[in-house]
């Protein structure tokens, strides 16, 4: 691939437009391929929210959330510098017949699971923020909402996105693991099912949604395992005490035990 430009440092190689939030590189030693994910802007707020989101990310160390490996800065701006491989968001296949459901399922629990017994919810998991490895292995990013369980849930109130935030977001409430459990049923079953359960173009069509009857994923899919159907179910209570506690339960009813 043509070299765009170096990191301030030369150690990596910069191998697309850094008008592109995230773009190729590569070590220029070692050779070995990597992601460069840049900062919105080079204000001293936006190279600091950057690093801290990469502070939080690095800490993690589990095949089901992306690899944070180094800090670089590049013609004014922070950089994180990602793990490489052929990827693309979740997005990208929902609508594929041929995605594997259980895999990409599988994966995206493993890495919330692990992340709630590590302490920490992602507080902003839909499609753009999961990525596809090889098309079948799902992996947690974008942590830039990501806050220890307990903390105050009002900072960043506004980031994420209308139908996939849990309701309570709007309560200020103290961070809590039942957020990331209501997304990933979302998540789960626009995966299964080919549709959101709660649609609409803004936060307040979202909430009329939530204020109704959930459909039963069988509707959609009248051959659903039974388990999937009942965590799916679990995950999108409305009522925060009446869902699964955090990832690990979540998972453990998907799988059936």
């Amino acid at each position: 691939m043509p070299i765009y430009c170096y990191t301030d440092d030369h150690r990596y190689a910069v191998e697309g437009d850094l008008d592109a939030a995230v773009v190729p590189c590569r070590h220029v030693q070692l050779g070995t391929a990597h992601r460069l994910k840049l900062a919105a802007s080079a204000s001293k707020a936006a190279r600091a929210a950057l690093v801290q989101e990469g502070k939080v990310q690095a800490q993690f160390r589990h095949p089901h959330i992306e690899a944070v490996t180094d800090v670089v800065d590049v013609e004014g701006r922070s950089g994180l510098i990602l793990e490489g491989g052929e990827m693309c968001s979740l997005a990208d296949v929902l609508g594929d017949p041929s995605r594997d459901i259980a895999a990409l399922a599988g994966g995206l629990l493993a890495g919330v699971a692990y992340l709630h017994e590590q302490g920490w919810v992602h507080r902003n998991l839909r499609p753009q923020s999961l990525l596809v490895f090889q098309g079948t292995v799902a992996k947690l990013a974008n942590f830039s909402s990501a806050k220890p369980i307990g903390a105050d849930g009002r900072a960043r109130l506004t980031r994420g996105t209308p139908g996939y935030l849990a309701p309570e977001r709007l309560a200020f409430e103290a961070v809590d693991p039942r957020e990331d459990v209501f997304s990933v049923g979302v998540l789960l079953y626009e995966l299964v099912c080919g549709r959101r359960p709660f649609d609409g173009k803004d936060p307040v069509q979202v909430r009329r949604k939530q204020a109704g009857e959930l459909t039963d994923p069988r509707h959609w899919v009248s051959d659903l395992r039974i388990a999937w159907q009942r965590a799916m179910v679990g995950a999108l209570q409305v009522d925060p005490m009446r869902r699964w506690r955090d990832g690990g339960e979540f998972w453990r009813v998907w799988l059936g035990c």
